[in-house]
């Protein structure tokens, strides 16, 4: 996933999902590679089978709520978003997605402390482009339109093939 081989990700996982129907790591790894891929219908069915198993993993309703959005979906999205929120109150990056998606500007101290998690998780792992997407959507949060355009540069140099980062880019551009 790392580094955005999404239909190697596939491949490998169907036999494991079809082999244990109910271990929910591969379907989140599945759904996670069909999000990479611009795929949600896919992503979606993986994202609500974890649900039906496990409602309680705050990540998945986070997933979900991506995918919904990829769809075009923003009013499902913003359901799914505000379940991991319930779940777990501390997660900064739904909040700020959520207040996005309701029109509100995100609080920008947290805002901030993102970016800066964001940033040390990059010093750990600078290949990781899903947590350069991440900078670049918080950058943009915080109307860093350079920062967030470095940074899907990156995201482009890293995985041509990163589909969610043509939808910040397409952003930007409006």
């Amino acid at each position: 996933l790392k580094r955005g081989r999404f239909d190697d990700v596939i491949a490998r996982l169907g036999p494991a999902i079809k082999a244990n129907p109910g271990f929910v790591p591969p379907r989140m790894l599945m759904g996670l590679a069909h999000l990479g891929k611009n795929a949600p219908g896919p992503a979606i069915e993986q994202f609500e089978q974890i649900n039906q198993l496990n409602p309680k993993i705050a990540a998945n309703h986070y997933y979900l709520g991506r995918a919904f959005l990829l769809r075009g979906d923003v009013e499902s999205a913003r359901k799914a978003y505000r379940q991991p929120l319930a779940l777990d109150p501390s997660l900064k990056a739904v909040g700020i997605e959520l207040a996005a998606l309701s029109g509100e500007k995100p609080d920008d101290e947290l805002l901030a402390a993102r970016i800066e998690e964001l940033k040390v998780a990059l010093t750990r792992d600078p290949t990781n482009v899903s947590i350069r997407h991440a900078l670049a959507r918080a950058y943009l949060a915080r109307d860093n339109v350079r920062g967030a355009g470095g940074e899907l540069k990156r995201v482009l140099d890293t995985a041509p093939a990163f589909g969610p980062r043509n939808l910040v880019t397409a952003t930007i551009r409006l």
